[in-house]
């Protein structure tokens, strides 16, 4: 995979802010990193979050204004107590999957009691040490959950394209992208593209679809919120089910997530705080009536990409993300979605792992590793939840080294667990 920080074409991209910060100062953690070049990366995150979770709010059965108000809780809680410097943390897509069901069946004030829940439950697992089992997966494994968010986000980014205007504006976006990124200009690419064609589409009346038609933006803060449930065991075990689900899905997305920007920026972070910053996001997000969160991939990566590597870069994507959408929500309704859509293209492009389907390395490598990596990334696509793929990747690799060794085979490669970052 081609590393972000080549690409940056940002100054202050030096990984020495991404070190582990003192606990002692917050003020200390949340400016690790040049205050410029975060405040910025913060403000193309959060350009690129409002589409994805009004989509993914939509996919839940849960009012867009929900979704859009729970990323911003989730962002700033995550910035304070996370692990994982400039990774983004929102309302995602794969929780959105798995809370629809509850949302239908019980409705949102069950899914409310959920968020809190699986919060909990992730607190727990975070303190029983459950994060360093989940941070060491085997290689194929880890390629394929790369590869397949990759073409999820790619597929995602198709039923924008709506008409031959929107596909040439997207097209124009992805080329003025790929044309930053190749001259390292000061300005960020994906500020520059989305300036461009909001100028072309509003100078020009395309008349093509905009951030306002996706849904209804909020115009305040979220407020706290006493989920309106009966409080007995029915209640409970009406819940759990959902709940531990979201703990699990939560954990294993945002674990995976933070070992990919590790790789990216060649640090590392502390993977039990972050599962536990996970848990406290998700208990404060509950509390003010939003729905479940966990790391947001592609935005991560677009974060890193446009050079946030601090705490701040993290804090300022909620911020900038409440500032939008409720202060400048005039001017965010005409973003026209082509604009949106060529980031994240680009994001879905450089994240695949070419490499991993080179054919030189198909031949050097083990079989075991290729088809692990294939059946994880069949699984994501298919289903839509990295966590499924994640599961039976590793099942294969473990299927594949017991097999190995009741024959007196060297064990395959892929059933190594190489991790994705220390716990």
């Amino acid at each position: 995979m081609p590393s972000l920080r080549r690409s940056a074409g940002w100054p202050g991209t030096v990984p020495r802010a991404l070190s582990r910060p003192s606990p002692h100062r917050l003020l200390g953690r949340l400016t690790a990193a040049p205050t410029r070049t975060d405040l910025i990366a913060g403000l193309v995150t959060a350009l690129a979050l409002i589409p994805e979770t009004i989509s993914f709010s939509i996919v839940a059965g849960v009012d867009p204004r929900i979704g859009l108000l729970s990323s911003f809780t989730f962002s700033v809680v995550i910035a304070i107590v996370g692990g994982r410097p400039a990774m983004v943390s929102a309302a995602a897509g794969s929780m959105a999957l798995v809370a629809a069901p509850l949302v239908r069946s019980h409705g949102f004030e069950y899914l409310i009691v959920a968020t809190v829940l699986a919060g909990l439950v992730q607190i727990g697992l975070a303190r029983a040490g459950i994060a360093q089992l989940l941070t060491r997966l085997p290689t194929g494994v880890t390629l394929g959950f790369v590869n397949g968010l990759a073409i999820l986000i790619f597929l995602a980014q198709m039923r924008h394209l709506v008409s031959v205007t929107v596909v040439v504006l997207a097209l124009a976006g992805v080329a003025i992208l790929f044309a930053g990124r190749a001259r390292s200009i000061r300005f960020p690419p994906s500020l520059l593209s989305t300036t461009v064609l909001t100028v072309a589409a509003v100078g020009l009346a395309l008349g093509v679809p905009t951030v306002g038609d996706e849904g209804t933006l909020p115009t305040g803060l979220p407020p706290l919120h006493v989920p309106d449930v009966p409080f007995a065991w029915a209640t409970l075990w009406a819940v759990l089910p959902t709940a531990v689900s979201l703990a699990a899905v939560g954990l294993v997305e945002s674990l995976l997530t933070a070992g990919l920007i590790d790789r990216e920026t060649g640090t590392d972070s502390p993977k039990r705080r972050e599962a536990y910053g996970q848990g406290v996001a998700n208990v404060v997000t509950g509390f003010f009536g939003g729905q479940p969160g966990c790391a947001m991939i592609g935005q991560s990566l677009l974060n890193v990409e446009t050079g946030g590597r601090g705490r701040l870069s993290t804090l300022a994507a909620g911020a900038w993300l409440l500032v939008l959408v409720v202060l400048l929500h005039p001017l965010m309704e005409v973003l026209p979605m082509a604009a949106l859509v060529a980031t994240m293209i680009v994001v879905a492009l450089t994240t695949f792992d070419w490499g991993s389907v080179a054919p030189g390395r198909v031949r050097r490598v083990p079989v075991a590793e290729t088809a692990v990596m294939v059946l994880t990334t069949a699984v994501v696509v298919a289903t839509s939840n990295l966590a499924y793929g994640v599961a039976a990747g590793a099942a294969l690799a473990w299927a594949w080294s017991v097999r190995s060794r009741r024959t007196g085979e060297p064990a395959a490669a892929a059933a190594d667990a190489d991790g994705v970052g220390s716990a």
